[in-house]
C-alpha cells in the first residue's frame, strides 16, 4: 500500500485574523490528515508551534482566546522605551514559555516546524527551523512598531511578514510533497466606521493608536504583493483565504474572534474534497459540467 503524501501546512501571519487558522486545523483533524510539517509567521508562527509541539485544537483554541480577550492583551502589553517598539515583548514570551516549553526545541516537535523573520541588519530572509522554540515564534511575531525585534547576536530580527507571510515555499524545503497555504492577510477595508479606522460595529474600544493603524495598513498593502509572488514560485497545491469579516485587522476586532474561527473552517470545509483527492487518495468530485472543483477558496 502506497504511503500517504507528505502535507505540509503554511499558516500566514495576520493579527487576529490569524486565528482562522484554528478552524482550519479542526477541519484537516476531523478529517484525520496530520501535516508531515507546519510553516509558519507570526500568528501563523504561533498555532503552528502549538499544534506541532502536540498540543490539541481544542486546546489551541482556548489559550488562544484566552489570549486575545481584552483583560489578558492588557496583561501582555508591557511599554517599553527607548521605542523600538509599542511593546518589549516579555510578557508574550513568558505565555508562551508557559504553553509551549521553556526548553523545547523545534527538533523535538512531534511535526516538523519551521517559521520565517526578517534580519533587519543583515536585510535578509531568515527560516528558522532548529533550536528554541519559543525564541523562534518571539522572532517570527516582532511586528516592527509594535514589538521591539529580538537581538540574538549580530541579528535583530523581526515578523517574517515583511518578506514571507506564508512561506509554501518553506514547507517544500522541510520535505513536504502536498502543500496547503492559508492566507488570512487577504485584503482587507481599512475603515468600516468612524474617520479613525474604528469599526463602528464593534463593542471594543481600539487598543492602537491610529498611526500605528496606518503604518499597518501600508505594511499589509506591500505584504500582499510579495505574499502573491512568493506563491507563484512556491505553487502550493491548495489556497485557502477564509473569508474573516472585515471588521477584524491585525490588532482589532476581539469581539469578532467565533466569527475568525468559523471562516476558517467554512474555507477548509470548501476544500476538502481537493484535500481528500490530493492527501487521502480518494476520488476526486466533479463539477456537473465535469470539470474538477476549484482548489482555491474563496
Amino acid at each position: 500500500m502506497d504511503e500517504q503524501p507528505k502535507l505540509g501546512l503554511a499558516l500566514g501571519g495576520g493579527g487576529v485574523r490569524g486565528l482562522a487558522h484554528v478552524g482550519v486545523l479542526k477541519v484537516l483533524e476531523r478529517e484525520g490528515v496530520t501535516p508531515y510539517c507546519i510553516t509558519g509567521t507570526s500568528m501563523g508562527a504561533i498555532i503552528g508551534a502549538l499544534y506541532a509541539a502536540g498540543m490539541s485544537v481544542e486546546k489551541i483554541e482556548d489559550t488562544v482566546t484566552d489570549v486575545v480577550s481584552l483583560s489578558n492583551m492588557f496583561k501582555l502589553a508591557d511599554l517599553t522605551y527607548p521605542w523600538r517598539g509599542l511593546f518589549a515583548g516579555h510578557n508574550a514570551v513568558e505565555y508562551l514559555r508557559e504553553s509551549l516549553g521553556a526548553d523545547l526545541c523545534m527538533e523535538d516537535c512531534p511535526i516538523k516546524l519551521g517559521v520565517s523573520a526578517v534580519d533587519l541588519i543583515a536585510r535578509e530572509l531568515l527560516y528558522i527551523t532548529s533550536g528554541n522554540v519559543v525564541d523562534a515564534v518571539r522572532a517570527s511575531m516582532s511586528l516592527v512598531g509594535v514589538f521591539t525585534p529580538v537581538q540574538q547576536g549580530k541579528r535583530r530580527l523581526a515578523d517574517g511578514g515583511y518578506l514571507d507571510n506564508v512561506p509554501a515555499g518553506l514547507a517544500r524545503e522541510l520535505g513536504a510533497d502536498i502543500v496547503i497555504a492559508v492566507d488570512v492577510g487577504t485584503e482587507f477595508a481599512y475603515t468600516n466606521g468612524d474617520d479613525h479606522g474604528n469599526p463602528i460595529n464593534s463593542r471594543l474600544p481600539p487598543v492602537t493608536p491610529p498611526v500605528i493603524e496606518d503604518i499597518l495598513q501600508l505594511n499589509m498593502m506591500m505584504v500582499q504583493e510579495l505574499v502573491r509572488l512568493r506563491l507563484e514560485l512556491a505553487q502550493p497545491e491548495i489556497i485557502l483565504r477564509p473569508d474573516v469579516p472585515e471588521t477584524v485587522g491585525i490588532l482589532s476586532g476581539f469581539d469578532h474572534i467565533a466569527d475568525v474561527y468559523e471562516a476558517g473552517v467554512a474555507a477548509a470545509e470548501e476544500a476538502l474534497p481537493r484535500i481528500r483527492e490530493l492527501v487521502l487518495g480518494m476520488p476526486a468530485l466533479t463539477e456537473p459540467d465535469g470539470s474538477p472543483e476549484q482548489t482555491e477558496t474563496p
